[in-house]
């Protein structure tokens, strides 16, 4: 149970983006020195007064990687409360495009990584109802095309 004082906090509102490159997606590892040490998250942030979630967004990633991002389609919106930290809703959008090289800026390091494989990293746990939905999806898209091949 939170403690009395923490019981109507809002929500920290964060931002994310899923950046893919056919089957691979840019996941970033934080900072040693940081909160979460070490585990693995979508490249984002928190939101700033008065910003919207596709506005930061756009400046956490020209913060982050350095790159000017098209977001696109908003994938899903997921709230956690951390058992050490505060309670956070995260709005998960799709990045249709980018300009600029990724370079990393802020993490201990950023990979592509296989989409099938997402779950064999340390993921925050706000960032794992999104891992859920990409293998939701691909598995649709599968069952889709087996569908059509059997026409």
């Amino acid at each position: 149970m939170p403690p009395p004082s923490s019981e109507g906090a809002r929500a920290v509102e964060v931002a994310a983006g899923l950046l893919l490159d056919g089957e691979l997606v840019l996941v970033c590892q934080r900072s040693a020195a940081g909160s979460h040490p070490l585990r693995w998250e979508f490249p984002g942030g928190k939101l700033e007064s008065g910003e919207s979630a596709e506005a930061c967004l756009e400046r956490e990633l020209r913060e982050e990687l350095g790159i000017v991002a098209q977001i696109g389609e908003h994938l899903a919106s997921v709230e956690h409360r951390y058992d050490d930290g505060p309670h956070v809703r995260v709005h998960f959008y799709a990045i249709a495009s980018h300009a600029g090289t990724i370079e990393n800026r802020v993490f201990e390091r950023i990979v592509w990584h296989p989409r099938a494989r997402l779950d064999e990293l340390d993921f925050l746990d706000a960032d794992r109802p999104l891992i859920v939905l990409l293998r939701r999806r691909a598995q649709l898209d599968l069952a889709a095309a087996r569908s059509i091949l059997e026409r």
